[in-house]
């Protein structure tokens, strides 16, 4: 596991990550990140290869008003494939 460090989004916040090489490895991550159960979390993943410009724009009002919004409200963590491209960029 890397130690966490601090992700800057341009005009959109921060958030902190760690790198996991194994799945034994997870329960240590979230400690390091202060990440303790129960805890409300919002997974996303999938593939970008096929979202164009006219997609992203078409769902970032979702990610935006709807599923970032009702995140914050309930202290809710998320998490992604980490990747600046598709659904997890617009989530990030």
């Amino acid at each position: 596991m890397t130690s966490p460090f601090r992700l800057d989004f341009p005009n959109t916040g921060r958030a902190f990550a760690a790198r996991v090489a194994e799945t034994a490895e997870l329960r240590s991550v979230l400690t390091a990140l202060e990440l303790f159960p129960p805890r409300p979390t919002v997974v996303v993943v999938g593939g970008a290869a096929g979202l164009d410009a006219t997609d992203m724009d078409r769902l970032r009002p979702l990610f935006a008003s709807g599923i970032a919004p009702v995140m914050e409200k309930y202290g809710a963590v998320g998490v992604d494939g980490g990747t600046l491209a598709g659904v997890m960029q617009l989530f990030g």
